[in-house]
């Protein structure tokens, strides 16, 4: 009797602890959503210098299209925060020292490398919202958030394969 609750026991610690391991490593809602705002703020900040500034008419293309996109990502994700009631008020003012040194190459580049800065500033962004869509798809506590970044996950993989691409037509 006594070895069967020793092993009921631990039948019941493997299964809820790795569950509970996940909860308690799942992104927080609220930083998911001020983490993605942030990002796209990023991205569309260096696309507008791009988009002025690129030598290769490809990344200008590409820039332009990646305001469109950050943009209507940011105010999908806006929507969703106030629908979740969760805050949306990361800005591009809240970029780290990181961020900002990927914004300023591009602002003090000339010639192609301004297309070079700002791709690989892209390519910064998308795979840090890659990583906070996948951790947030597997595990936040926030049903909304979770299906946000499910749904858009599609979306930024597809700016990182068009950042890849343009990368490799348009700079060699």
């Amino acid at each position: 009797m006594r070895l069967a609750r020793i092993l009921a026991s631990l039948l019941l610690f493997a299964v809820f602890v790795p569950g509970l391991a996940a909860a308690q490593n799942a992104p927080d809602p609220s930083y998911v959503t001020q983490r993605l705002i942030m990002l796209s703020a990023l991205s569309v900040d260096a696309a507008r210098i791009a988009a002025e500034r690129a030598q290769s008419r490809d990344v200008r293309a590409f820039a332009d299209d990646a305001i469109d996109r950050f943009r209507g990502l940011t105010s999908d994700a806006r929507e969703m925060a106030n629908d979740a009631d969760l805050p949306a008020i990361a800005t591009r003012y809240e970029f780290g020292r990181e961020q900002l040194a990927l914004l300023d190459r591009i602002k003090d580049a000339e010639g192609r490398n301004v297309d070079r800065a700002f791709l690989e500033l892209q390519d910064y962004v998308t795979r840090n919202l890659i990583n906070l869509y996948e951790d947030a798809a597997d595990g936040t506590r926030n049903e909304r958030v979770r299906r946000f970044a499910q749904n858009h996950l599609a979306l930024v993989r597809d700016h990182a394969r068009q950042t890849d691409r343009i990368r490799d037509a348009a700079i060699r």
